[in-house]
């Protein structure tokens, strides 16, 4: 009887690997970040408050001190940065302000629908 617990024991730990392998391998293909587009500003470093799945939470927590920081690192004023899986531009700057409110592309209730408040 003891044989049949210990196969039956190692058939359902190794039924609880290749179950943890697939969650694994199908949550990390529906939470990676999809590469910056050829004309986005660079992203923010890793190490200034990029989370690899969660993003810039600075932004979530303090948007006006995050946001000062980020336009005074950045040479032309313009950055990119992640919220989740959402791509956000920053733009500052004379250029960047000229930009956001000449733009045609540039849809604001659509891309406030996706922030938190």
């Amino acid at each position: 009887m003891n044989a049949v617990m210990q196969r039956f024991s190692d058939l359902l730990a190794t039924v609880w690997v290749v179950l943890g392998t697939v969650v694994f391998y199908f949550l990390s293909q529906k939470l990676t970040r999809p590469p910056l587009s050829k004309g986005a500003p660079p992203a923010i470093k890793p190490g200034k408050g990029d989370w690899p799945i969660l993003g810039s939470l600075g932004f979530y927590f303090d948007r006006d001190k995050f946001m000062l920081s980020h336009v005074a690192e950045s040479i032309t004023g313009n950055f990119s940065f992640y919220f989740g899986k959402h791509h956000i531009v920053g733009l500052g700057g004379p250029d960047g302000k000229r930009t956001f409110f000449e733009s045609k592309s540039l849809d604001m209730s659509e891309g406030c629908v996706s922030l938190p408040p």
